[in-house]
């Protein structure tokens, strides 16, 4: 493993994390918020429609609620990063390192992503694995951050 900035969530993820008790309550309230954050737009700019209720419920499951509050013209909250990973396969991961191998980040974050692309993918050597650190890890963490739950209680 590499020693990039993201090693607290590689390490997150073989730790575990403790599942949140409410997760349905707090999926439900998630909805209602999303659908009513939006960023300032231009005076001239049309803001396009808030997503359904069943298209963000399939980008949750998916992994893709960054790239449709994006496409909907929402700001995405921050654990729509942990959503990406908590979510994506294998082959993924392994699509996005081999596109941007030769190229570099163009920002920090992307930086971030890609090192710890890199790291998953390094830690996590099978398809099982990693969906095991998903279902053990990442998504009791993601379902911890909707809940408000940060530090040393995740």
């Amino acid at each position: 493993m590499s020693d990039s900035p993201n090693r607290w969530l590689v390490a997150c993820v073989c730790a575990g994390a403790k599942p949140v008790v409410n997760g349905a309550q707090q999926f439900a309230f998630f909805l209602r918020s999303v659908a009513r954050r939006r960023p300032t737009p231009h005076p001239r700019m049309e803001t396009p429609p808030a997503p359904t209720v069943v298209e963000l419920a399939e980008a949750i499951l998916g992994g893709n609620v960054l790239v449709i509050l994006q496409e909907h013209g929402r700001v995405p909250p921050t654990w729509a990063y942990i959503n990406l990973f908590a979510h994506s396969d294998r082959s993924w991961f392994e699509r996005v390192r081999d596109h941007n191998a030769s190229r570099h980040p163009l920002s920090a974050w992307g930086t971030v992503v890609f090192d710890l692309i890199e790291d998953i993918l390094a830690v996590f050597r099978t398809e099982a694995e990693l969906r095991n650190a998903q279902h053990n890890a990442l998504i009791p963490l993601e379902l911890a951050v909707w809940g408000g739950v940060t530090g040393h209680a995740i």
